[in-house]
């Protein structure tokens, strides 16, 4: 399954893992406004794909699904949403899927403390311990490659033609099953991705706060 399948509004699309939900009492909350009713559920740092659930590190995952009411049409874009943590005044506001696809794509796409060496040498540094660079493309000139670490296999495209079907990966997942920014008439469900980089475990209270057509809801996730 994949992005086109979030595209066709007339089904409920979403990955395989969990039962089919196609209805808001399936979902652990769920509110009506207006015409449109909102259910969610709070899933952590859990992506949930086609086979397996990936982590996501640096964001939290809402899981929401939309019903609105028989002949009714909505567009609603992500930021419609936000999420309160702690009863916190400021609520975070979902980050684009192409982002969380990089953070899980690219190793160093945020820079976290880790222990480094610093050794100078005729002018140069070699750094011991810190994250490799990832290039953005093949041979990139701003990666500085440690002759010690060894090089990812790499897939030639006779080897992946092999396989009846590719594995899907973690960043294909965050965009292939994120909530659509589309005009729908009929149910759609997909994830938001939240920044946070704290401790999930200080997390007593999750809210996911809904404003749009004149009209907000509060839903309670934990």
């Amino acid at each position: 399954m994949r992005l086109s399948a979030f595209l066709l509004v007339t089904t409920l699309a979403a990955a395989d893992l969990k039962p089919p939900r196609n209805e808001p009492s399936h979902f652990a909350t769920h509110a009506t406004v207006g015409g449109l009713t909102i259910a969610a559920e709070y899933l952590v740092r859990g992506l949930p794909g086609d086979k397996e659930v990936f982590f996501v590190r640096d964001f939290l995952v809402v899981e929401v699904a939309l019903f609105p009411k028989a002949g009714a049409v909505y567009a609603l874009p992500g930021s419609a949403f936000a999420l309160r943590l702690n009863n916190g005044k400021t609520p975070l506001l979902p980050a684009p899927a192409q982002m969380v696809a990089a953070s899980l794509k690219y190793e160093d796409w945020t820079v976290r403390p880790s222990l480094q060496t610093g050794i100078s040498s005729d002018g140069g540094t070699i750094v011991i311990g810190g994250p490799q660079r990832t290039g953005r493309f093949p041979d990139d000139p701003t990666v500085v490659r440690d002759p010690r670490r060894t090089p990812p296999r790499v897939e030639t495209r006779s080897s992946l033609v092999s396989n009846e079907e590719a594995s899907e990966t973690a960043h294909e997942a965050a965009v292939a099953y994120a909530l659509p920014e589309t005009r729908f008439h009929a149910p759609v469900r997909g994830y938001l991705y939240f920044p946070y980089t704290g401790k999930t475990k200080s997390l007593k209270k999750v809210a996911l706060l809904f404003q749009g057509d004149g009209a907000a809801a509060t839903l309670v996730l934990k």
